[in-house]
Parts: structure tokens; sequence; C-alpha cells
């Protein structure tokens, strides 16, 4: 049985990142919902794509314009770069398995992992590639 390794590579580009519009957010009510009142909860991205989203529409939800990029280095400081991000599968012997490049700012560790893991799914690559599922 194979196993696959994920990971996420920056991009530096020489670009300026995408100017972001400003989200009107609608403030939340505090506190429980009142007796007989049910609240709905937005549904994210990750629900949207194990509700049986197709591969192409994951693909085209995800960002990929020029952004600013900012991520943990292994002596735990912040490292910022402006550009893109590659997320890459590759087999155990070295072998791509899938690329997909991204906006810098799309966000990596679990919720990444479950991404990739719905990309992997609905690629239908074969079974021993799907055994890497992030626990929870």
């Amino acid at each position: 049985m194979g196993h696959n390794s994920s990971d996420s590579t920056a991009i530096e580009a020489r670009e300026k990142p995408l100017k972001k519009a400003s989200i009107q957010k609608i403030a939340a009510k505090r506190g429980g919902p009142k007796q007989g009142e049910e609240r709905i909860k937005p549904s994210t991205r990750i629900d949207k794509q194990a509700s049986g989203m197709g591969l192409a529409d994951m693909l085209k939800d995800l960002p990929k314009a020029c952004d600013v990029g900012t991520k943990k280095n292994s002596k735990d400081f912040k490292v910022s770069w402006i550009g893109y991000k590659l997320h890459k599968d590759v087999a155990e012997d070295g072998i791509p398995i899938s690329a997909v490049l991204t906006s810098a700012s799309t966000p990596c560790g679990r919720r990444d992992a479950d991404r990739q893991y719905h990309l992997r799914r609905r690629a239908q690559l074969p079974s021993e590639f799907l055994s890497t599922r992030p626990e929870r």
C-alpha cells in the first residue's frame, strides 16, 4: 500500500496583491437562541465540498489571485510573502500525484488537510492514496 505526502510551498511573485473588498458583517446576537428560535449556521467551503461538490467546481472555488501569505517557520517566527502557494501531493517514490496553485492567503493546517482530502476524493484517485484522511 502506497503512502503520499501533502505539502504547500510559498511562491513569491513581483505583482501587487489584489485589494480585497471590505465585507459588511452583520452583528450577531449575543448569547444563546431564545426559546423556539433557531439560528442558521452559515455553510463553509469545507461543508460545500463534503456535500458532493464536483472537482471542477472545487477548483473554481479556490482563490487564485496574488495575495499576501503568512506562516510560521520552524523557529516559530512569522514569515510573510507576496505571491501564491503551490499545494502538492507526492507519492512515496517522489512521483507527483496532483498540484494546485492558489493565492498565498489560502490557509494551511487542519483545513488545508481537509481540502486536500476532498480534492483527492473527487479526483477519484486509487484507494491507497485516500488513506491519508486527517484524523479528528
